[in-house]
């Protein structure tokens, strides 16, 4: 009987040892993941490129005909993903960043 107690403890104990280490990569991952979100929105590049677009969709639908409704509603899709994936992206560093922090605070949760 004490026999069958230490194989369960041990196989509980390998599997909470497994929970940790897969937490760890995925707190790693989404550390690592998190800072180069940040570098990619501090690239002068992509945000010229942010810009770019967003006017350039902007003027588009400003200067668009009031019977260009299949024109405007693509060119107001195209910005509303366009906002979408900035904000995608940007989750991605802001999580990254309370990961890390979390880490900081209590490194053994």
């Amino acid at each position: 009987m004490g026999d069958l107690c230490k194989k369960h403890r041990s196989k509980t104990t390998q599997k909470g040892e497994k929970k940790k280490l897969m937490a760890d990569a995925i707190n790693l991952d989404s550390e690592l993941r998190g800072e180069q979100a940040l570098r990619l929105l501090a690239d002068p590049l992509f945000q010229e490129a942010f810009e770019v677009l967003k006017k350039d969709l902007m003027n588009r639908w400003e200067s668009s005909g009031v019977q260009e409704l299949e024109a405007r509603e693509s060119i107001w899709l195209a910005m509303r993903l366009l906002d979408k994936l900035y904000n995608h992206i940007s989750s991605i560093a802001e999580t990254g960043h309370m990961n890390k922090v979390l880490l900081q605070q209590h490194p053994f949760i």
